[in-house]
């Protein structure tokens, strides 16, 4: 659970490197796919040089890591259209709508009503999220719907990620080929929405970097851990730790305002993080 809420909080950071990068020219999809392509590159160059593994995978493993790769980098580019339709504060409100899907969706998979501690750390996790998240602007139902889409893909990854049987498969290693596989996704889908753009500054590449050793090589690579020791369920509700943070960087770098809505916000997330970590009752609930 410390992984997986560390996971959130990096996450959170990434804000401060996508504006830097945006500054340079670039746009939301190729901050995606240098954060991909660059986070490839790291993974690969510590399972190769550090760990001295192999990065090759067998024929059952890539199979497995094709669709998990598809929803992993389909979810920002859902998320990044709806900004186009609706507010940002809205698109990240529907957007992590997806703990509530993932409890839902483990739930009818396991044939079992998820534990009253993980339907409360729900419904206070979604009232902060819309708390912290600015609701402003008109409500097309093309945002709308790209927006909750992004939810229900990034739902689906992190129980595909539960039940893809890699497990056994090294954090680094899988990092690699989920952040190598999306990269090309974005990349391929960059050249008919005439989002690709080479001709960028070589600087906006520290950036893109950062981003890869941050989202992908730190939080994309302890949610993964998160997943497995915790499950997905109480790994999606500590994830929304994530637009707390984000709050936080607004304040401290970006000089945003702090109100009262956002202090609720913090406030409902944070409860639900202490209520999901504190050891309540003898036993464990089993439902994670």
């Amino acid at each position: 659970m410390l992984l997986a809420g560390i996971s959130g909080i990096l996450y959170g950071t990434v804000s401060i490197m996508a504006k830097a990068a945006y500054a340079l020219g670039s746009n939301p999809f190729m901050v995606t796919f240098g954060r991909f392509l660059t986070g490839a590159l790291c993974a690969g160059l510590v399972v190769c040089l550090v760990q001295k593994r192999s990065l090759r995978l067998g024929k059952k493993e890539f199979l497995r890591m094709i669709p998990l790769a598809l929803l992993f980098g389909i979810t920002p580019t859902l998320l990044y259209a709806s900004y186009q339709y609706i507010s940002s504060g809205l698109s990240m409100t529907l957007h992590f709508t997806y703990p509530v899907l993932v409890m839902v969706i483990t739930a009818v998979l396991n044939k079992k009503r998820p534990g009253l501690r993980e339907a409360v750390c729900a419904v206070l996790c979604t009232a902060g999220v819309v708390l912290l998240c600015q609701l402003s602007g008109g409500a097309d139902w093309r945002g709308l719907a790209l927006a909750l889409v992004s939810g229900v893909t990034y739902s689906a990854y992190i129980v595909g990620l539960d039940r893809s049987g890699l497990r056994e498969l090294n954090v680094m290693t899988f990092i690699f080929w989920l952040a190598l596989l999306s990269a090309v996704e974005i990349f391929i889908l960059s050249i008919p929405t005439g989002n690709l753009n080479l001709a960028l500054p070589p600087q906006v590449w520290i950036y893109y970097a950062l981003l890869g050793v941050v989202a992908m090589v730190g939080g994309a690579s302890l949610f993964q851990v998160g997943v497995r020791l915790c499950g997905p369920v109480k790994t999606s509700l500590l994830s929304t730790m994530e637009p707390l943070t984000g709050v936080i960087v607004g304040l401290a770098v970006f000089h945003e305002v702090l109100t009262g809505r956002t202090v609720a916000g913090m406030v409902l997330i944070l409860l639900a993080v202490l209520l999901l970590t504190l050891p309540i009752g003898k036993k464990a609930d089993a439902s994670t």
